[in-house]
């Protein structure tokens, strides 16, 4: 006995990973890579902010000067200028001074603003809803050129 010959059109049984899926097995497929890919980027986010702090930290290590000198002046003396950055924890090695600097972070003491004298943490909570704001206006307008020059 023969096999019965394909139908025109019938591709047979659907294999998965070769794209022949349809209909819901598809779609449980797709979904599960994508959930699988999201679950991976949001593993990967505290890692690449720590990265991009010690980073950032490191390089504001490089700028030239003492910021005390600079925060104090040219007229200061060495005992105000080491007070001054004793007071402002600017005295140890790097890595101590990262560690202590993410700590504050993480507890929310994130220091005092050298222009208002006030502490920086509510000065950046004030104007968080603004920024988030603008951040969503600029946003939605570069989605918007993104579509039409996408469609061009």
């Amino acid at each position: 006995m023969t096999a019965p010959s394909p139908r025109l059109g019938d591709a047979g049984p659907p294999v998965a990973g070769t794209g022949a899926l349809r209909g819901l097995g598809a779609l449980s497929e797709r979904h599960t890579r994508i959930v699988a890919l999201l679950g991976k980027r949001l593993l990967q986010i505290p890692f690449v902010l720590l990265a991009v702090s010690i980073l950032t930290f490191w390089l504001i290590q490089l700028v030239p000067g003492d910021p005390g000198r600079n925060a104090l002046g040219q007229y200061a003396t060495a005992a105000q200028v080491h007070a001054w950055d004793v007071s402002n924890g600017l005295t140890g090695p790097v890595a101590i001074r990262y560690l202590r600097w993410l700590r504050g972070f993480f507890t929310g003491n994130w220091g005092t603003s050298f222009v208002y004298a006030v502490p920086s943490r509510g000065l950046v909570l004030g104007h968080l809803f603004n920024s988030a704001l603008l951040g969503l206006y600029a946003f939605v307008l570069m989605v918007a050129v993104a579509l039409v020059l996408g469609s061009v």
